[in-house]
């Protein structure tokens, strides 16, 4: 039998007293499993170049019959050109948790390779699979595995699907049209729950809405157990039921009665399953969300909550928000749904103050308030889902990761996870996690980073932002930087391809790591060159794909020098930063050589001031640049800029300008803003607002009477009590249990505390700073419980700190912002 759909999970199966692999394939016929009988786990372990490799040989041999099926020698490489050969004994075992024992058996007699891979992801790497692509399979009339195909998307000689129902395209120009969520059944949900103390409690606090929206169907709504009157039913799917119980049972239901392959949630993994999960154990019932009836099984790793649901996917939207918010595709610094759904898709979703969530709830009056409240949580959380999930599927081929897994991951084991699959193929041993003592040696010493010249403070014009196309990863890929190519004993990589620190790189045998990265590089430049044309879904998947390439090559130099990476090297990381300050300190050297006036200059960033010469000469500087620089290395114009405000900031040797603290304007008018307080979330909304204002009015209209006009405006509307309450919250992270002076967010915890609610340490709270007190601290309440604020506190601490950096490059003081003092002329400045 040939069965054809898209592979959707890779999970271990118990058959007998063995472990197979289960394949989970989704096709237009619905799911299909299929059982690998064959695959067993394995490892190797040193043999030839071992002084103990007679007690090993004799000793692995007595355990044939103990968990072990075959033994076999085998040669593995160190190195991606293959000049380093190793010779090794080839472990085949039962099942992988006899692998854990014979790891520890051997670990201080020789060395142990591979033996911490897990049994699944050494599948799929074997395998050379791509979840979420689509692939073949030849099967017995039982089911059982005889011969697979996967489609290697990334590989533009083989042909590639893109249509379930019909057979595999030959036109590798269609390959982005891979749009595989059409396939699946998805369901968005969210829980709501009665929390008279805002922290919910799980043994107390019942769950009284369960909302969802159905994407395929395209359709909201919502499981709740009282009544609800005035609700739309051609809007929301309304099911009310008796009590807790059956509302839970219900939702499993509707997983069930719907078929869905992929649940999705907004923190779903450390939150809602969680929490479901208890209130089903504290009310005594079972919650089957699994295809089988299993429930889902909850697993928490440092900070990361993985959830298993037997035959179906979970997504959590909560970690892909992360991922892109780590690699600045996201501003916003509370990852709240509101807050996410607001910067991504440009909407407002409805919202509820959380003190009065219960009493909206007991009120027959305003109950539809809430569950419409649920909906939209529901609704946004699908909204966002869809946005990202063109990009979750292509990291999921990309780095040969299940779409759960994805949902779960960070940018570091995504290129752990691709370099593992890379090594496999070409045989080379797969390093070991870091464990014990060298971890600690790792970690000893800080690497030096990048290269920052600040500005002095002021306000410029004509200005032009060059900066390098992936500045590191390009230095990687040039220097062949990689843990197995350092230390080269040819003379000529000695004195041609030394680092600035003295640490040198072969020049003739490619490492993995530049290999690996040369060849996602070359990618997303064709991607990014097809992008030029492309239109409609074609479109929308050609940059989901481009922005997983990115997502992941700007994680290879991080991963270098993460302690805990497979791959770690202090000395490639830090030849890299060093690299990375050569090149940037030698253009701006240039530039300066050439009449242009290096401003400021950060990592992989340079700004230059024109002065007297034209664009023209600008674009020729850059040309002449790129071609002294190695060949994959290009200095790229972002743009030229009409004027530019650089703020002060403190330093021991006097002040200078901030690093990533500026505001520009281009000739078009677009606005670019680095580091101001309008990005934070520990300022006021009326201070970030403010500055922003005034940041338009220097830039935009390049007057500072009217930004001195918005400040007093401001500070007039404080004083008369205009300002709307949401504008006056300081949101900040509750970081420690106790502070020997007490700060504003400690001492509106702990009054909150006093009122009887539950707020644990990490969690984002908003305070404001009210009237009643002497002190900040004292003033400080949580903003559900303010009723009133200080004006003095807001004008001093929050608007003034926020605009006097700007307003005093043109000369104001606070004296005459607060006073109408005397005006300093903008054009003295530009």
């Amino acid at each position: 039998m040939k069965v054809k759909g898209v592979l959707f999970d890779v999970k271990t199966d118990a058959l007998g007293d063995e472990s197979a692999i289960k394949l989970v394939i989704k096709n237009d016929k619905g799911i299909v499993e299929i059982h690998d009988k064959h695959f067993r786990p394995y490892f190797f372990v040193d043999f030839v170049d071992s002084s103990h490799s007679s007690d090993i040989e004799r000793m692995v041999s007595s355990w044939v019959n103990s968990g072990i099926i075959k033994i076999e020698k085998y040669t593995k490489y160190i190195d991606y050109s293959k000049t380093q050969p190793r010779q090794l004994l080839k472990i085949t075992c039962k099942n992988p948790a006899d692998v854990t024992v014979l790891r520890e058996s051997l670990r201080n007699i020789t060395g142990v390779y591979e033996a911490d891979i897990p049994f699944t992801r050494r599948y799929i790497i074997d395998k050379q699979l791509r979840p979420t692509s689509y692939i073949e399979a030849d099967t017995d009339e039982e089911g059982n595995l005889i011969a697979i195909h996967s489609f290697d998307y990334f590989n533009e000689d083989e042909p590639f699907f893109h249509d379930m129902n019909k057979d595999v395209n030959n036109d590798v120009n269609q390959d982005v049209r891979q749009d595989v969520k059409q396939f699946f059944n998805i369901l968005c949900f969210d829980i709501e729950v009665y929390a008279p103390y805002v922290v919910p409690r799980e043994k107390k606090d019942p769950i009284i809405i369960i909302s969802y929206y159905d994407v395929n169907r395209k359709k909201v709504g919502a499981i709740t157990w009282k009544s609800i009157d005035g609700i739309d039913s051609s809007l929301i799917e309304l099911t009310v039921v008796n009590d807790e119980k059956e509302m839970l049972k219900r939702f499993c239901e509707l997983v069930r009665e719907r078929n869905i392959d992929i649940l999705v949630g907004y923190n779903s993994a450390s939150f809602d399953l969680p929490y479901l999960a208890k209130r089903a154990k504290v009310l005594g019932i079972d919650f089957p969300l699994g295809r089988d009836g299993s429930e889902p099984q909850l697993k928490k790793t440092g900070m990361t909550t993985r959830v298993s649901i037997e035959g179906r996917a979970h997504f959590d939207v909560f970690y892909i928000v992360r991922l892109l918010a780590a690699a600045q595709a996201l501003k916003t610094q509370r990852y709240t749904l509101e807050e996410v759904y607001a910067e991504m898709l440009g909407k407002k979703k409805l919202d509820l103050e959380e003190h009065e969530m219960t009493l909206i709830w007991d009120n027959d009056e305003r109950r539809k308030e809430f569950i419409e409240y649920a909906c939209s949580d529901a609704e946004a959380t699908a909204e966002i889902f869809e946005n990202v999930c063109p990009l979750a599927f292509e990291l999921s081929r990309l780095s040969r990761l299940t779409l759960s897994d994805i949902s779960g991951t960070t940018s570091g084991q995504l290129v752990e996870s691709l370099l593992m699959a890379k090594a496999a193929q070409l045989d080379i041993i797969i390093p070991n996690k870091p464990i014990g003592e060298e971890l600690g040696v790792r970690d000893e010493e800080p690497i030096v980073g990048a290269y920052v010249k600040l500005p002095d403070p002021g306000i410029y014009s004509r200005i032009a932002v060059f900066d390098f196309r992936s500045l590191y990863p390009s230095i990687i890929v040039s220097h062949n930087i990689d843990p197995q190519t350092i230390k080269c004993p040819h003379e000529e990589c000695r004195k041609k391809n030394i680092s600035p620190i003295g640490h040198h790189f072969c020049m003739f045998n490619e490492g993995l790591i530049p290999a690996t990265l040369k060849d996602l590089l070359q990618k997303r430049k064709e991607l990014k060159r097809r992008l030029r044309t492309a239109s409609g879904e074609e479109r929308v998947l050609l940059n989901a794909r481009v922005a997983a390439l990115k997502l992941t090559t700007n994680t290879f130099y991080g991963y270098l020098r993460y302690v805990r990476s497979r791959w770690y090297s202090r000395e490639a990381a830090e030849s890299v930063t060093a690299w990375g300050r050569f090149y940037i300190q030698d253009v701006a050297k240039k530039a300066d050589e050439r009449g242009f006036t290096t401003l400021y200059q950060d990592t992989d960033s340079i700004f230059v001031l024109l002065n007297d010469k034209s664009e023209e000469d600008a674009i020729r500087f850059m040309n002449e640049v790129n071609a002294a620089l190695p060949e994959t290395m290009e200095l790229e114009l972002e743009d030229f800029y009409t004027r530019g405000v650089f703020v002060a900031k403190k330093h021991e040797k006097g002040e200078k300008g901030a690093k990533k603290k500026y505001a520009l304007i281009s000739k078009d008018g677009r606005i670019k803003i680095r580091g101001f307080e309008l990005v934070r979330r520990d300022w006021s909304k009326i201070a970030r607002d403010t500055q922003s204002r005034v940041l338009q009015a220097i830039l935009v209209d390049g007057s500072k009477e009217k930004a001195v006009s918005i400040v007093r405006e401001v500070i007039l509307n404080l004083r008369e009590g205009k300002v709307n309450k949401e504008d006056l919250v300081i949101y900040t992270q509750l970081r420690k249990k106790s502070y020997e002076v007490l700060s504003p967010e400690i001492a509106a915890a702990e009054k909150a505390r006093k009122r009887g609610m539950r707020i644990s340490m990490g969690a984002i709270i908003g305070y404001i700073i009210t009237r009643n007190g002497r002190s900040i601290s004292e003033k400080a309440e949580l903003s559900q419980f303010a009723t009133d604020y200080d004006p003095n506190y807001y004008i001093d601490n929050q608007v003034m700190p926020a605009i006097l950096k700007i307003l005093g490059q043109l000369g104001y003081s606070e004296e005459d912002i607060l006073h109408m003092g005397k005006q300093a002329s903008l054009d003295e400045w530009i």
